[in-house]
């Protein structure tokens, strides 16, 4: 017996063959949603476990942006530096005999400079900046706090220590000729 039933339907002239193929299209995807459906506590399970992924993955591409934002953020700061250094940084004469030793990052650093070029460092008029380890500029104080404003840990500043009253020693000056 191989008519079904719409075959025999179809032989009768009660339907036409565009209905029967319509019936058995939706009898099949009927039959296929059956086998894919899940009870009902462990789809919701699954669609929390898929809900939590997509959150977990938005929250995840944001901290990257995030990182991404800061991280060219500190590429322009530092081009800025860059600039502001190699624009206005003092020239120091070849022939500077002078060694000036300053501390950098617990270390003992020397630059040779001339004498007018210690006087300002002593009187605060230049700083000492740097760019990378042992490139080391002397820049004008304007400049070099626009810096510290970008970065304070690429000036190093000369700061004169103020005698309190009650200091023993503030009769006696340190003279300009000892350098250590």
């Amino acid at each position: 017996m191989k008519n079904s039933l719409s075959d025999q339907l179809l032989n009768l002239g009660l339907t036409n063959k565009q209905k029967v193929q319509q019936a058995r299209t939706a009898k099949k995807k009927q039959q296929k949603k059956s086998k894919t459906n899940l009870p009902d506590h462990q789809n919701d399970n699954l669609k929390s476990q898929i809900d939590q992924a997509r959150e977990d993955k938005v929250a995840r591409d944001r901290e990257l942006n995030r990182q991404r934002e800061a991280e060219k953020q500190r590429r322009a700061i530092e081009a800025q530096i860059r600039q502001l250094i190699e624009q206005h940084a003092q020239t120091i004469p070849k022939d500077a005999e002078l060694p000036y030793q300053f501390a950098h990052q617990r270390k003992i650093k020397k630059l040779y400079i001339n004498e007018q070029l210690q006087n300002q460092l002593l009187k605060g008029w230049l700083a000492i900046a740097f760019l990378e380890e042992g490139r080391y500029f002397l820049v004008p104080d304007a400049i070099a706090a626009r810096i510290e404003q970008r970065d304070a840990d690429r000036v190093i500043r000369i700061e004169q220590e103020e005698l309190s009253d009650d200091d023993p020693y503030k009769d006696y000056p340190i003279p300009d000729d000892l350098m250590w």
